[in-house]
């Protein structure tokens, strides 16, 4: 509730608009829970001081509002965070939904592939597997629209640091391929990726 009242009154001051993407979201949220940590660890002040020094830094540069940045630098127990976080999510601009016609635009030539169900609107992309094929897809957005990147993921597993997260997780080679600039031609791109999409993108 007060979560509510608070988002009520900064929709209020700020135009009525969601400030945040899904992607700041999670920065925000990491960023607290690194305070947070630091805070459970140590008592030196000059300690904190430059915690709270790079984790002003880190969403100042990913252009998190000011009043947001201060609540963070501001947690100094637990029990402030879950409150904290809801407000934040009441002012995040939710993954668009996927509908069968958007999956359509993306691959016109796969007539029977179907839009996954998304059950976590707080996501900063989808990505579902067609194990008859190995085919991984994803859609993300990008300045406003939705794009689809498909591609072939290997059975092979290995621990490894992915290219989508950063974090060293079980991937396997994910590979996209498009069009040559001579017909009938194709260059192929190959990343190490997650085996595992939704804590990728939890990452």
């Amino acid at each position: 509730k007060d979560a509510r009242i608070w988002a009520s009154f900064f929709n209020t001051m700020y135009g009525g608009i969601n400030m945040l993407n899904v992607f700041q979201m999670h920065l925000v949220e990491k960023q607290t829970m690194k305070l947070l940590h630091s805070i459970t660890t140590t008592k030196d002040e000059g300690v904190l001081s430059a915690v709270r020094g790079v984790i002003d830094t880190t969403l100042t540069e990913a252009d998190v509002p000011r009043f947001i940045i201060d609540d963070v630098l501001a947690v100094k127990e637990r029990q402030q965070v879950e409150p904290f976080m809801t407000f934040v999510k009441l002012n995040v601009e939710p993954f668009p939904e996927l509908s069968e016609q958007i999956v359509k635009c993306l691959w016109k030539k796969e007539k029977k592939l179907k839009a996954p169900k998304a059950t976590n609107p707080y996501v900063t992309f989808i990505a579902w597997d067609d194990t008859t094929t190995r085919s991984r897809y994803f859609v993300y957005e990008q300045a406003g629209q939705l794009v689809g990147v498909k591609g072939v993921l290997s059975t092979e597993k290995l621990k490894g640091v992915c290219a989508l997260c950063k974090q060293h997780q079980d991937v396997s080679l994910f590979t996209t391929k498009e069009k040559g600039e001579i017909e009938g031609t194709y260059k192929k791109y190959s990343q190490y990726i997650c085996v595992d999409t939704v804590s990728c993108e939890r990452n």
